[in-house]
């Protein structure tokens, strides 16, 4: 439990909270391109297994 008590700890408080919503949006962002570099990847071995008629 996190108990205010003085104005240096609160914003202290206040910066460490929004803090943690930037690495959470960073760690969205990377698992959002991770999965698109999957899917490319997938795409891509997928294209160049596939026989030679089928590639394009």
């Amino acid at each position: 439990m996190i108990h205010h008590s003085c104005p240096h700890c609160r914003s202290i408080e206040d910066r460490i909270k929004q803090h943690e919503k930037y690495i959470a949006q960073l760690v969205d962002i990377l698992a959002k391109m991770n999965q698109r570099l999957i899917d490319l990847e997938d795409r891509h071995i997928v294209k160049f297994d596939s026989p030679m008629s089928k590639r394009f």
